[in-house]
Formats: C-alpha cells, sequence, structure tokens
C-alpha cells in the first residue's frame, strides 16, 4: 500500500523565536516527499507574537492555519488538528525547535505497517523522576493496549486516523495515547 498521504500536524504556543525556520524547514520536508499531503498549524492562543506571525506566514507558504485568541490546551489542540486532517495517516508534534524536523522521514518510512508510530528523543536529560515516570507509562501502555515504546510520551508521532478515531468513538480515550 504504497499510495497513502500523511498529513502534519504542529501544536503552536509562544515559540516566536523558531516558528518562520520551522515552518521553512518543515516545507523543504515535504517537498521531497510526496506522500506528505498538507501542513497544518494549530496555535493555541500564544502571547508572544506567535500568532501575529503565523497570520503572516501564511499568506506566504502553503501552510493551514487555525488560530485560538485563548490556550485551549495540548489535548483539545490535538483533537483539532485531526479533525481538520483528511489523510490516512496524521503526524503530530509541537514546534519550538525541539525536534530535526529530517526525522518525519523516518517515521514515514515505518508507515503504512503500523497504526502508530511513536519516535524516541535522543539524549534525554530529564531528571530522574520523569525517567521513572517513562518507564512505567511504556509499561502500562503496553500491558493495557500492546503498544510497545521507549519513549511513549515522545510529542513526534504518527497515527492511523482510524485508529485515533476508534480510540475516541469507543471511550478508550488516554489523551497519553494521543500526545
Amino acid at each position: 500500500m504504497e499510495n497513502y498521504k500523511i498529513d502534519l500536524v504542529f501544536n503552536a504556543y509562544n515559540e516566536i523565536d523558531s516558528i518562520q525556520t520551522d515552518i521553512k524547514n518543515i516545507l523543504k520536508i515535504k517537498e521531497n516527499n510526496n506522500k506528505i499531503n498538507k501542513i497544518y498549524i494549530i496555535e493555541d492562543g500564544s502571547s508572544d507574537g506567535t500568532s501575529e506571525k503565523l497570520k503572516e506566514l501564511s499568506k506566504i507558504y502553503e501552510i493551514i492555519l487555525s488560530q485560538s485568541e485563548s490556550r485551549r490546551g495540548y489535548s483539545k489542540a490535538l483533537l483539532k488538528g485531526i479533525s481538520m486532517c483528511n489523510a490516512e495517516f496524521v503526524f503530530f508534534s509541537d514546534l519550538g525547535g525541539k525536534f530535526d524536523w529530517n526525522d518525519i522521514n523516518k517515521l514515514i518510512d515505518k508507515v503504512p505497517a503500523n497504526d502508530l508510530v511513536i519516535g524516541k528523543r535522543k539524549d534525554r536529560n530529564d531528571q530522574f523522576y520523569r525517567r521513572l515516570l517513562t518507564f512505567f507509562y511504556s509499561k502500562y501502555i503496553l500491558f493495557f493496549y500492546g503498544i510497545k515504546s521507549s519513549d511513549p510520551d515522545s510529542g513526534f508521532r504518527i497515527y492511523r486516523k482510524k485508529l485515533i478515531l476508534e480510540i475516541l468513538e469507543n471511550e478508550l480515550f488516554n489523551k497519553h495515547l494521543l500526545n
């Protein structure tokens, strides 16, 4: 099944310092990958000028922008982005210079054989308690959902849209599976 498309959804909150660079780099990825359908930016009530900058950039670049005057929160922003998508797969991540955007292609290479692909952060310098929580959370999602991941709360992932809709429809909603 090589005929699938992926929509890219990015959450933006107070990212004025990196927003333009991030968008340019993401658009370069899209230019070189014909599986990428559309790019959505879900702006979440920023107060640092990100909102205004995104309005300006949406007139220049091929991005679809959803904005909120007040903070929705990560989960609601994610759900808004998912509702806008029409591709079979949805990639979701934060903006803010936190990731190497070239790694999107590494996740896309795992599709469509998988309904969920979660990226793993390199060189995490988290505090001990955070690493411990991640360890136990990975065991939790393995036990309850059968999903094996060493970094289950990584915000760099691709979902089959049908899977997300099933989770929401069957009230199996676990916000950590989606964000």
